[in-house]
């Protein structure tokens, strides 16, 4: 008897993490009515899930495109609400989630306000069993290319390909690489195994990002003109700028916001580099595109240098001699 209560809470428990999409209590040969109350519920929950994330999406658009071409509406309050309906959403999805998870825990068959009205829709019911494979499945597909994109980068340079970020105090470096993942790949393909680095955006690390890298990607806050973070705010004519750049250095995206207000000081401070910049508020999702989609393509145009076309010509006519 003891044993048929803790594997009821085990799979009670387990469904709540997305094992009720791939099985049904009768196929593991459960009949506790308590575990296919759980299995109905954890379908419940997820449902109510996905509903929260749809709107997520929609806020997150929406945040973007007012920040982007209507500064002036969404710096007026809108943002602000925004903001505060992601977070009550964000709190709703994780309170539901943690109470069907802390009533499995305790093996208890009551049901949770508002998810037993969808346990009762058997469509929705098929729908979250379809979305919670497809949520499992993309969790370990994230988490792979998470782990590979954290392996293949480094830490520290030099380096050819740089991504020098700002945490914010609270987001993984993983986070960054798993952006990077693409342009990691790429680079490694033109300049080597050793040739990406992915780091904390402090005075040292943008030095030496400038001095010897080919492509850096800043990905910080801004204004006026400036890159600014937790660690650094520097002007395109601050010597640490304009006394750092090497003769490598072909390709710059800054993502601040404002930074295009001093987009000429910068391409002039960074020449001979292409530079992108923003003239106003930048969103985080059309940096995130541009890196998985665009970013790739812009590390192989990248020119050779003269000291690159140098080397190159001398591999080949020690290769010719042999």
């Amino acid at each position: 008897m003891r044993t048929i209560e803790v594997k009821a809470r085990l799979l009670g428990v387990a469904f709540y993490f997305g094992l009720a999409g791939f099985v049904t209590p009768s196929r593991l040969g459960a009949s506790d009515t308590r575990v296919r109350h759980h299995h109905r519920q954890a379908l419940g929950v997820f449902v109510f899930l996905f509903a929260l994330l749809a709107v997520e999406c929609v806020l997150l658009g929406l945040d973007s495109c007012l920040g982007v071409f209507h500064r002036v509406i969404y710096e007026s309050g809108p943002n602000a609400v925004i903001d505060g309906m992601q977070i009550l959403l964000v709190g709703a999805g994780v309170l539901a989630w943690a109470s069907g998870l802390s009533l499995a825990c305790c093996n208890s068959s009551r049901s949770l306000p508002g998810i037993a009205r969808l346990m009762r829709r058997e469509r929705l019911l098929r729908l979250a069993r379809i979305g919670c494979i497809v949520l499992v499945l993309g969790t370990l597909v994230l988490g792979g290319l998470a782990l590979h994109s954290s392996v293949i980068t480094r830490n520290d340079g030099p380096g050819d390909a740089y991504m020098l970020y700002d945490d914010m105090g609270c987001v993984p470096r993983w986070v960054f690489c798993l952006g990077f993942y693409r342009i990691s790949l790429a680079a490694r393909e033109r300049w080597g195994a050793e040739s990406v680095v992915v780091a904390l955006l402090t005075q040292q690390t943008l030095r030496e990002a400038l001095g010897s890298g080919r492509f850096v990607f800043v990905a910080s806050h801004g204004y006026w003109g400036m890159v600014a973070s937790g660690q650094i705010a520097v002007a395109p004519f601050d010597g640490i700028v304009r006394e750092s750049v090497g003769e490598r250095l072909a390709f710059v995206y800054i993502t601040a916001c404002e930074g295009g207000f001093k987009a000429a000081a910068w391409e002039e401070a960074l020449r001979p580099a292409k530079v992108i910049t923003f003239n106003r508020l930048s969103a985080v999702v059309e940096h995130i595109y541009w890196l998985w989609f665009s970013g790739a393509s812009a590390v192989r145009a990248v020119p050779e240098t003269d000291r690159d076309s140098g080397l190159a010509c001398y591999l080949r006519s020690m290769i010719d001699d042999e």
